[in-house]
């Protein structure tokens, strides 16, 4: 008999799962990448099917997008067990969810998890429906996110431009340095060694001076 599908996961489940998927793909996440991935698992399921997985109500809080009820659910998981190194023998395996849930999970883990942290922020918060004029500390409205049918296409982040006068100011920062860092010349020359015996000191100079023998004073 075929296995029916029909369950929505819990916020813990997906959590973990989440986890568990990355980790297999050798990404270690932390709160911050777990909560913007779950925050897509709603985007990605509202764009596509106009219904929500978590059933967590988004605000935009003080690091974006984020909801009080999974903020004290991550609290208790973080106690009681060590999430973030979840692994698959951990994890639900999905399969009694919604088959179209358990796709848009993973899609998300496949396309996002991997993302360094600066690029999974910047596609949160400036790709993402919800988030466009977005007031802080008020709720988000998910339903935005089924306005953009089109499929997602991440943009590619450039490097900013350099200033005209760079190559002149790392010129004279090189040669302020080179100029701190010369060493010490004396006229007659003498040999700075380490020498117990013999200790000079001089105005802005730390370390022993040994004087060769030969040499006359």
């Amino acid at each position: 008999m075929a296995l029916i599908r029909n369950v929505e996961p819990g916020v813990r489940e997906l959590a973990v799962y989440i986890v568990a998927r990355s980790r297999e793909r050798r990404i270690t996440l932390n709160r911050t990448r777990l909560v913007k991935l779950l925050y897509l698992v709603d985007v990605e399921s509202i764009r596509a099917r106009t219904a929500a997985v978590t059933g967590l109500e988004w605000a935009f809080l003080d690091h974006g997008p984020s909801a009080v009820e999974l903020l004290s659910t991550l609290d208790e998981l973080e106690r009681n067990s060590p999430l973030y190194r979840a692994t698959p023998e951990d994890a639900p395996d999905g399969d009694d969810w919604l088959s179209a849930t358990r796709r848009t999970v993973d899609s998300v883990v496949e396309r996002f998890a991997l993302l360094p942290t600066n690029e999974l922020l910047d596609h949160v918060y400036f790709h993402t429906a919800p988030m466009a004029g977005a007031l802080r500390g008020r709720p988000l409205d998910m339903r935005r996110a089924g306005d953009d049918r089109s499929p997602r296409r991440l943009l590619a982040l450039h490097p900013p431009a350099r200033p005209g006068d760079v190559d002149q100011r790392l010129s004279r920062w090189r040669t302020q340095t080179a100029a701190r860092l010369a060493p010490l010349s004396l006229d007659p020359p003498a040999a700075m060694l380490e020498d117990r015996a013999d200790k000079l000191e001089f105005s802005g100079v730390l370390g022993r001076l040994h004087v060769p023998d030969a040499l006359e004073l």
